[in-house]
């Protein structure tokens, strides 16, 4: 039994191997997941990043959960932004998936920060994008302290 699941494990990863050579980011996942090759991996994930597909906030997200791995492709993340002027709230939550990659990437906050409070900012100006003000707040509480600048002051009194 066992060399018969030793041999379907070794056709699930030449077959993995494959298409994560194509560019197939869950084939290049799967490929780390089940045998450790990263790879492939972060050449798929830039090639996402880069594409600005529609699982770029899932490529952001295992960027992030790549931890140190993942450092080359913070400027690959940065790229990913959406403009300044884009308050639509697929742009606001894609901005809040990759501020957050950074910051498990490289633990370092001042990045993220400002990109959260762009997307405060952009939120600010439309009145639609509550759930969005809602995950970038979320995702703050991450950083700790040193999302402290997010926070608004208190009321001054007189």
């Amino acid at each position: 039994m066992s060399e018969l699941l030793d041999r379907a494990r070794a056709v699930a990863v030449s077959f993995l191997r494959e298409r994560a050579g194509q560019g197939v980011v869950p084939a290049a996942k799967a490929l780390y997941d089940l045998a450790g090759e990263i790879a492939p991996l972060p050449r798929c994930l830039e090639q996402e990043l880069q594409g600005g597909g529609g699982q770029l906030r899932d490529a952001a997200r295992t960027v992030g959960a790549l931890g140190l791995r993942g450092v080359a492709l913070a400027p690959v993340l940065r790229e990913a932004l959406s403009s300044p002027e884009d308050e639509t709230t697929p742009a606001l939550d894609k901005d809040t998936e990759v501020a957050e990659a950074p910051w498990c990437v490289t633990a370092e906050a001042d990045e993220a920060v400002a990109v959260l409070d762009s997307v405060f900012c952009r939120a600010g100006r439309n009145p639609w994008p509550r759930w969005s003000v809602v995950r970038a707040s979320r995702t703050a509480t991450l950083f700790g302290f040193a999302g402290r600048p997010l926070a608004a002051s208190p009321p001054r009194r007189r």
